[in-house]
């Protein structure tokens, strides 16, 4: 997703405290100071990390906190909308920054705590995020323990679709039959994707491995066929009229991505579409954090990507860039925007 004129003008007034970076995630941005995230922007509208410390300085404005819809009722993020005079100049931005990083680092350090608007299964599993992921022998193990402990934040940000995912979902529904039975690897809560396709008719079965946000999918979309699996374990006994991998493969070592590939063309029905992203740019393995928890990325050149999905029988229809990666002189991925392509292809 290409960075709006509002955020570009936030990063011209976050430069001085260096190291700060913009992020698309969710249809918005997460901001960044050195990896750790303390404001997102939804509809140009900057939040900015809060806690029982800094709270009260926000309150005093008389700003808001960013609120989703959850569960029918409205509930509550711990980032409050930024004052309007801190968008004046630097000099104005950077002690609300400045008290929004030290809130994000607090975060950090202190495990997670039960809270009332998530099951207590997810919140047991919450509290053990932090450890878990650093105890994590696989990136895979990491993953999950690290989506566990974010699933409530992570519901709240991921409830609607950007305009690029619309217009790619239209085109891929277009392709399915009435009535059709899609999976959907990586579906996480099952919104804004699953809950896109249930909308229009389709049967869907959701894959992850994430035990926080199945539960979040389970009781929000009861009609769906919600599975608990890691994706490089998942051998599908039953065939698919389409599938999506919608920011799941990169999460997974690239030398298992042409393994999982052979196995969904298998899944998929002579002529369906397949829907998947994948990195961006050329660049090792890597670990990056989303709400102070490590996650784990990697995925091949968007050319030698293509080249195994044509490799493991599927024609590709559409090849686009989503994100486009920070480069340096040299062709090569810099800093934390790796960049992101979306394919679409359909089995032969």
């Amino acid at each position: 997703m290409k960075q709006s004129e509002f955020v570009r003008y936030l990063l011209e007034l976050l430069a001085p405290l260096g190291g700060v970076s913009a992020r698309a995630m969710f249809g918005g941005f997460g901001v960044y100071h050195d990896g750790v995230m303390f404001g997102l922007v939804a509809d140009d509208t900057l939040y900015l990390k809060v806690d029982k410390e800094n709270r009260q300085e926000f309150v005093a404005e008389g700003v808001e906190a960013f609120v989703y819809e959850g569960k029918g009722k409205p509930i509550s993020m711990s980032y409050f909308r930024c004052p309007e005079a801190a968008l004046d100049g630097p000099a104005a931005m950077l002690p609300w920054a400045r008290s929004s990083i030290a809130a994000a680092l607090r975060a950090r350090r202190t495990p997670p705590t039960r809270s009332p608007r998530t099951p207590s299964n997810t919140d047991r599993q919450s509290r053990r995020g932090d450890a878990s992921a650093s105890a994590a022998s696989s990136p895979t193990k990491r993953n999950r323990a690290s989506y566990d402990a974010i699933a409530t934040d992570w519901d709240a940000a991921r409830q609607r679709l950007s305009t690029p995912e619309r217009r790619l979902l239209k085109r891929f529904l277009a392709k399915l039959p009435v009535g059709g039975r899609v999976l959907d690897l990586g579906c996480g809560t099952g919104r804004p994707i699953a809950a896109y396709l249930l909308r229009h008719g389709l049967h869907i079965a959701g894959v992850d491995q994430s035990v926080a946000l199945l539960e979040i999918a389970k009781k929000r979309f009861p009609e769906g066929d919600w599975r608990h699996l890691a994706i490089e374990k998942y051998a599908p006994k039953q065939t698919f009229d389409g599938i999506i991998a919608w920011d799941s493969l990169f999460h997974l070592p690239r030398g298992l991505h042409k393994r999982i590939l052979i196995r969904l063309r298998k899944a998929l029905t002579k002529g369906g579409p397949i829907l998947l992203t994948l990195g961006g740019s050329a660049h090792p393995p890597f670990t990056d954090n989303m709400w102070s928890q490590p996650f784990f990325y990697d995925s091949l050149p968007p050319e030698q990507a293509t080249a195994l999905l044509q490799a493991t029988g599927f024609e590709i229809e559409l090849n686009e860039f989503l994100d486009q990666p920070d480069l340096d002189d040299a062709g090569q991925a810099r800093g934390r925007n790796k960049g992101r392509i979306v394919l679409l292809a359909h089995a032969v």
